[in-house]
C-alpha cells in the first residue's frame, strides 16, 4: 500500500471533511463496503450512512476495497441508478 505513504494521500488527509458537510449532501448516496475492506473504510462508511439523509449501505460478502472487480455480478446490479430512487439516462 505505498500510496498511503505518498504525498499526495497526505495532502488528501490534510483536507478533512467535516460531517456537518456531509450532512449537506442530498443526493442518493450509495455506500458499497468490502467485507474484508480494512477497518478504517468500514468505520468511514458507518458515518457516511449516518449523516447522509436517506442514503444506503450494502455489504460485499467475499470483497475487500475494490468490490468492482472482486464482485461485479453483485456489485453491478446494486449501482443500477432504479433502486437508488432516479430514473434511467436515456
Amino acid at each position: 500500500w505505498r500510496e498511503l505513504h505518498d504525498r499526495a494521500m497526505r495532502s488528501l488527509m490534510g483536507y478533512p471533511q467535516p460531517e456537518r458537510d456531509l450532512r449537506r449532501i442530498r443526493a442518493a448516496t450509495l455506500i458499497l463496503i468490502g467485507e474484508h475492506d480494512m477497518d478504517a473504510f468500514k468505520r468511514i462508511g458507518e458515518l457516511i450512512r449516518r449523516a447522509v439523509v436517506g442514503s444506503r449501505r450494502e455489504y460485499i460478502r467475499g470483497a475487500g476495497h475494490l468490490g468492482m472487480l472482486e464482485a461485479p455480478d453483485v456489485v453491478g446490479p446494486l449501482m443500477d441508478k432504479r433502486p437508488l430512487g432516479l430514473e434511467a439516462a436515456g
